[in-house]
């Protein structure tokens, strides 16, 4: 990987502004750490992490909160730079628009009028989903 400028140089703060950029700082990272990761590897962390964020929202923690959950999404950077450098933000905004067309706020206030906690609701609407239309928004 080319090293790139903005990346860790002359101990400058490393600020992730996009997914694209957290990709490439967590790649250049592992790189001079000579971090071979393989998915297996990355998924094991993200379980690891899942149960410390589990731990610190128990506690209510918010620092720690906020911490296991930057851990959680570095470690997803990191496994989708295992695959081929995954964009992550088509994909979340892909993933953001076939949500809001699959759990359809003007069906959910139809299926709220019907007595049902948001969680049925939200299970509702996922069990109505046609996982056909995944296509149309997941390419």
């Amino acid at each position: 990987m080319e090293k790139e400028p903005r990346l860790m140089e002359n101990n400058k703060k490393n600020t992730a502004t996009t997914f694209k950029l957290l990709q490439d700082i967590q790649a250049y990272f592992c790189e001079i750490n000579n971090i071979e990761n393989t998915p297996q590897l990355i998924i094991t962390y993200l379980f690891d992490e899942m149960r410390e964020l589990a731990k610190a929202v128990e506690k209510q923690d918010k620092k720690e909160i906020g911490s296991e959950i930057a851990d959680i999404i570095i470690f997803a950077a990191t496994l989708a730079n295992c695959y081929g450098n995954v964009a992550l933000e088509e994909s979340i905004t892909q993933k953001l628009e076939r949500n809001f067309h699959k759990y359809n706020p003007v069906l959910s206030k139809a299926l709220q009028g019907r007595s049902l906690t948001p969680i049925d609701v939200l299970k509702k609407m996922k069990n109505l989903w046609d996982r056909k239309k995944d296509k149309e928004f997941i390419k």
